[in-house]
């Protein structure tokens, strides 16, 4: 965090924790805080699930940019909205298909594993089944993009036939560069893969086939757990 400030009327104080603040509001009874995120693309390249950015991209989740504000699972008016964007770049959410103004009342504790992200990078707009699909590339890897927009558009379509399920208003997906590094995770309406620039076919397609199956499972699908089990056991699928 390199800046964070009370604005109209709003008064910010110290509190007992070196990460937390006290927010007055003010007359109104509103809380209008700005702050300002920087993080350092060499030091997240190393962890996987960080927030991956350069000059060019940026994707974040929800927890990695979003204050806490007071109890967590509080709902409350929130307004996400990108402005003054460089010119050419595309954006994607997984809360809305307008990622550049979402209006939404929800809690932190449920906003915790969105995401937002967007950039210059690749992007394309496949259409399966009638329903559009927003494929953003970001780096070079061994794999051609017209070669991975082809398993995207393959494994998508074969796992919504499969599930006879077609109820997916807007959905993205982001791939995005990762130095020595294969990760991925899925969220509904959205799953982003973190990859290293030598992955092969083979790595890819299974990266892609799970990261998908998790749209169903656990995100649609709830499995009742046996006594003492964990979900993730149930969760992981290859």
């Amino acid at each position: 965090v390199t800046a964070f400030e009370g604005k109209d009327g709003c008064k910010i104080k110290p509190a007992d924790k070196p990460n937390q603040r006290i927010v007055f509001p003010n007359n109104r009874k509103e809380i209008s805080i700005k702050y300002i995120i920087s993080y350092d693309p060499k030091v997240m390249d190393g962890v996987s699930f960080g927030p991956n950015v350069s000059s060019s991209y940026f994707h974040v989740a929800g927890c990695q940019w979003l204050l806490p504000i007071g109890n967590i699972s509080l709902k409350h008016k929130q307004e996400i909205e990108i402005v003054d964007a460089p010119t050419g770049w595309h954006f994607y959410s997984s809360i809305s298909s307008n990622p550049t103004k979402t209006l939404i009342y929800d809690s932190y504790e449920n906003l915790i594993s969105t995401a937002i992200g967007g950039g210059s990078q690749s992007y394309t707009q496949l259409t399966i089944k009638g329903k559009p699909v927003y494929v953003f590339v970001a780096g070079n890897y061994n794999i051609s993009k017209d070669e991975i927009l082809n398993a995207v558009n393959k494994i998508v379509s074969v796992q919504r036939d499969w599930f006879n399920d077609y109820d997916f208003p807007f959905y993205n997906i982001t791939i995005l560069p990762r130095t020595g590094i294969i990760a991925g995770t899925c969220i509904p309406n959205l799953f982003v893969c973190f990859i290293k620039s030598e992955i092969t076919k083979d790595e890819l397609n299974v990266l892609f086939s799970h990261e998908m199956f998790h749209t169903w499972l656990p995100n649609k699908i709830y499995i009742k757990l046996p006594k003492g089990e964990f979900e993730v056991k149930y969760e992981w699928v290859s």
